[in-house]
């Protein structure tokens, strides 16, 4: 395994049939399968090439997790287009000196943030409306050659120490991170995980998408992190595992002491 690209392939041809992604936005669970994920990344790589997208060309992104940001990510990778991820988080004026930096061709949001998009006069596509643009496009799409030491993204630092700065992850740097991972992380097709931490963080996008997807397991995309949509979605999807950081435990656990307190069980509890 050289690039992402011979990860999905593998994925789909190995795995198939069985769920690679799933959410429940309303009563109906939607599921990704291993092979439409690989359609549907070739779908959208045929999207961004009609749209005047080519290898080296930016794309932004700034959504919340679901699993059309787990296709477009795919499809831009298929397409050599490079990837901008974008912290759901963050401040309009942040998200446009981006869009100033990286002069992307296209940015992806969702009908969460479309709102506070900057009007930098790029065109921008939703991720709810993604699926019915892609409509109709060819499963199997030609592109162009993808090496290892191609750039895949354009990963902005946190910005904990100092003002985020834009780090080029290439292929190589990425299939390094997912082999050496998948040593320590025991992830099988029994799994079922649920993606809490964003993806546009290498924690997650690591460890909670890309590790898993070399082992078949299902990544289950909550609707909501209120605690009580997490509670609600672990137990109605068999979730196994997930990746915390102390933050998230935080919540969790709050959510856990507002239930016992709303019931009067504060004595059990403790």
């Amino acid at each position: 395994m050289d690039t992402l690209i011979d990860l999905l392939r593998y994925s789909a041809r190995e795995f198939g049939d069985a769920t690679a992604l799933a959410s429940t936005p309303g009563i109906r669970q939607r599921e990704w399968s291993y092979q439409k994920l690989w359609e549907d990344a070739n779908r959208v790589a045929s999207f961004l090439q009609d749209h005047g997208l080519k290898k080296g060309d930016h794309a932004v992104i700034w959504s919340p997790n679901r699993p059309e940001w787990v296709v477009a990510y795919f499809g831009c990778i298929l397409a050599g287009v490079v990837f901008v991820p974008l912290d759901v988080r963050s401040s309009p004026d942040f998200v446009s000196r981006i869009i100033q930096q990286t002069a992307p061709k296209l940015v992806f949001c969702s009908r969460q943030t479309s709102d506070d998009l900057p009007d930098s006069g790029v065109p921008t596509i939703t991720l709810e409306d993604l699926e019915e643009a892609l409509e109709g496009r060819p499963a199997q799409w030609n592109g162009p050659s993808i090496a290892a030491e191609d750039a895949a993204e354009l990963m902005f630092t946190s910005g904990t120490t100092g003002d985020p700065k834009g780090v080029i992850l290439t292929h190589r740097n990425l299939v390094s991170n997912i082999l050496a991972c998948r040593e320590m992380v025991p992830v099988n097709s029994s799994n079922r995980l649920l993606s809490l931490l964003p993806l546009s963080h290498m924690l997650e996008q690591t460890g909670g998408l890309l590790v898993p997807l070399t082992r078949g397991a299902t990544i289950i995309y909550p609707t909501s992190r209120q605690p009580r949509t997490l509670f609600n979605t672990m137990q109605r999807d068999g979730v196994t595992n997930f990746i915390m950081v102390p933050q998230a435990l935080e919540l969790l656990m709050s959510g856990i002491e507002r239930e016992v307190r709303s019931k009067g069980k504060e004595k059990q509890w403790r």
